[in-house]
């Protein structure tokens, strides 16, 4: 996260102490959006990115489903996110 000055922050600690929340609570009061990705073994640069998947009314077409990071630059053009 880019501070007002410019600076970056990385906030480490266990599962569960809050990192996320305290980073949800201080990007909504600055009117950004945060776009979190859950770390888990096997992650794949699908899983970042995006990928083609199945339509629901026609398994044969495929559509284009933007991961998070395609999202948050997509957004990014407009608002800080």
């Amino acid at each position: 996260m880019s501070g007002q000055c410019g600076e970056n922050a990385l906030l480490a600690g266990p599962t569960g102490t809050g990192k996320t929340f305290a980073v949800g609570l201080i990007a909504r009061a600055l009117g950004w959006r945060v776009e979190t990705v859950e770390g888990k073994e096997g992650l794949i640069d699908l899983d970042f990115f995006g990928a083609y998947i199945p339509a629901e009314d026609d398994p044969r077409k495929r559509l284009w489903k933007d991961g998070p990071v395609t999202r948050v630059m997509r957004l990014a053009q407009n608002d800080p996110v």
